[in-house]
């Protein structure tokens, strides 16, 4: 990591710095212990009666793309569709970057690619359904993920309270408004506020160093003593 060069500090710094400390000093006293002074400030440093401290900052490093995806891979996540009501037509994409944002209000987030061809339509509509996949449904998690019409096609689904579908056999079922939506580098950043949510059975669906994982689920007893 490389850092600025740092001037030295001149001689009229120094004596600048002194004359503050006894400045303040001399308030302090003049003020009573009930007065406070603050502190004096200098281009470069913050002075106070015991330190000055110089800035300098690091620049910023060069990251490999490559290594980023595989450091970032190691990050497990579950896995989840997110769909919604287009004109009558059911749109929806897989989506692997979700989480929970605020418990009061309630808000969670995602992060669609802005190479998406299904996420407009659903900000458009400006409601949509998180279907939390189950460990069952990784052809749909492969399905999803690809741009194509009809994806929808033999899939059963039923509308949630904002009509968004939810996928039957999912996990859990998240309805959401779109609150904000900001632009973060090659994806968006969604806040959306969850108005209703339901957990269905099974084991979730996972996403680990680019390849979909299940969960083995908690160790017996049996197999922990073993271990």
């Amino acid at each position: 990591m490389t850092l600025e060069t740092l001037q030295p500090i001149s001689p009229a710094i120094i004596e600048a710095e002194r004359a503050a400390r006894d400045e303040l000093a001399g308030a302090r006293v003049r003020g009573g212990a009930g007065r406070w002074a603050p502190p004096v400030w200098l281009e470069g440093f913050g002075v106070s009666a015991a330190e000055h401290l110089p800035t300098h900052r690091a620049s910023a490093p060069v990251v490999d793309r490559e290594q980023f995806k595989s450091v970032l891979g190691h990050f497990a996540s579950g896995v989840v569709v997110i769909s919604a009501l287009d004109d009558e037509e059911p749109v929806g994409f897989t989506c692997q970057s979700l989480f929970a944002l605020s418990l009061d209000p309630p808000l969670i987030a995602i992060a669609p690619s802005r190479a998406s061809t299904s996420w407009p339509r659903i900000e458009r509509v400006g409601h949509f359904c998180v279907n939390v996949l189950s460990d069952d449904q990784e052809p749909l998690a492969r399905s999803f993920a690809i741009s194509r019409p009809g994806k929808f096609a033999g899939v059963e689904w039923a509308p949630g309270t904002n009509g968004a579908p939810r996928i039957v056999g999912a996990l859990a079922w998240i309805d959401c408004s779109i609150e904000q939506c900001h632009e973060a580098g090659d994806h968006h950043l969604v806040v959306a506020r969850v108005h209703d949510l339901e957990a269905g059975e099974g084991l979730p669906l996972l996403f680990y160093r680019a390849a979909f994982e299940t969960f083995a689920g908690p160790a017996t007893a049996s197999e922990a003593t073993s271990a």
